[in-house]
């Protein structure tokens, strides 16, 4: 094997008495290259998205959240949140209510989402870096300040600054409703927007309101009743206090980390970066046909260095294995180039952002160039992918 190895490098490398074998070489090389650089350059900026999107969501996604295994309120929040303290007194917890609302204005009605957290969540979850517009507060003192999504603040045409009042309302869970006054069935509070926020994230983006706790509590009845308990690490690593948390609280609840709390967002762009590379392996099958035609001119130009190898002994195995290791070669050679040029592309771009976003409105994004991610991972995959696609060409060449 070695020996055979020795003579398809030498092929490989030494110049054809035919220059047309030379070009198309060069040809299967390229074509090699090229489809193995927009692999690396495709799951790099894929990855680019992936980790821009987890950036973007941990500004209001906690390191980890606990909700409840069956239904949607926990009706103690505070039992958790005395479970996380024992566990790890260093993190700081902070109990959400998420619900359905009706927002009115005098000229506009939407339906939103609301968020109702506590004074400190700001500190917290970094809301302070994706505000776009007012101030960045949430707090039922002295006035119900609020933070909207743009989506939101659109929606109802109202912005920081305006005093006007945002009226939510909310289906009444208990006491007696008339039939009369249909006004009855809804609970009822009012806010003032303090700032708005966009996550470039269509579901935080479109409908997301946050409010107060108090305000939340006060709209469904709830005294210590949350739908989750956000928990933000100090000195236990996540994926411990994970492992932890999960064990002390029981089948009851679900603890998640960030990527588990938006597993089908996450989900979409995972299977979106498989297909697309799964089509680049189709365009790599393609461009390998080159191979096949290099090493069909190969073997008729070494017709008479074949005759002398059996002459000497050489067995039509040992013969077709240096014509599929041929093959192969110029596979890895392409493979070689094109994930270099990748890498270096990728780098370029990730370094000096030399393809900008393509946007109307640029000034409201928070990147302007494509981000990019280079993963050994996908390196690993595409070598792979490589190699196994130029040993088949190699051996169909060699059968054909």
């Amino acid at each position: 094997m070695r020996l055979a190895l020795s003579i398809a490098l030498r092929y490989l490398f030494s110049r054809k008495r035919h220059n047309a074998v030379n070009v198309i070489s060069l040809i299967s090389v390229a074509g090699i290259a090229v489809a193995a650089m927009a692999m690396i350059v495709v799951l790099s900026v894929f990855n680019g998205f992936t980790d821009l999107a987890e950036r973007q969501l941990s500004r209001i996604d906690p390191p980890l959240s606990v909700t409840p295994a069956n239904g949607k309120v926990m009706t103690d929040a505070d039992s958790v949140i005395k479970v996380v303290s024992q566990i790890s007194p260093s993190s700081r917890t902070a109990a959400v209510i998420s619900e359905q609302a009706l927002a009115m204005t005098p000229e506009r009605q939407m339906a939103v989402r609301l968020l109702g957290v506590p004074d400190e969540f700001v500190s917290l979850s970094h809301l302070d870096s994706i505000t776009i517009d007012g101030e960045c507060l949430v707090s039922a003192t002295p006035l119900n300040l609020a933070m909207s999504s743009v989506g939101v603040a659109l929606g109802l045409n109202r912005r920081p600054g305006d005093l006007s009042l945002i009226e939510l309302y909310v289906p009444r869970r208990r006491g007696r409703i008339s039939t009369v006054n249909q006004s009855t069935a809804f609970r009822c509070d009012s806010i003032i927007i303090a700032g708005v926020y966009q996550v470039e994230q269509e579901s935080y983006d479109n409908d997301m309101l946050i409010v107060p706790l108090s305000v939340a509590r006060a709209l469904l009845d709830y005294t210590s009743e949350a739908t989750a308990v956000y928990i933000y690490p100090d000195m236990t690593g996540t994926a411990t206090l994970q492992e932890r948390l999960g064990k002390a609280l029981g089948p009851s609840y679900e603890v998640k980390n960030r990527l588990q709390q938006q597993s089908e967002s996450f989900k979409m762009i995972s299977v979106e970066k498989w297909i697309t590379f799964l089509m680049l392996i189709f365009i790599l099958v393609i461009a390998s046909f080159n191979i096949v035609s290099t090493m069909s001119m190969l073997i008729i130009e070494k017709e008479g260095n074949m005759d002398i190898l059996k002459a000497m002994g050489a067995s039509n195995r040992f013969i077709s294995n240096i014509f599929v290791i041929q093959g192969w070669l110029i596979s890895i050679l392409g493979g070689i180039v094109g994930i270099a040029a990748g890498l270096v592309l990728c780098l370029a771009q990730q370094w000096g952002g030399l393809i900008k976003l393509n946007a109307s409105n640029a000034a409201a994004l928070s990147i302007d160039a494509y981000p990019v991610s280079v993963s050994p991972y996908d390196i690993l995959i595409v070598s792979a992918v490589i190699a196994a696609v130029g040993f088949v060409t190699g051996l169909a060449a060699v059968r054909k």
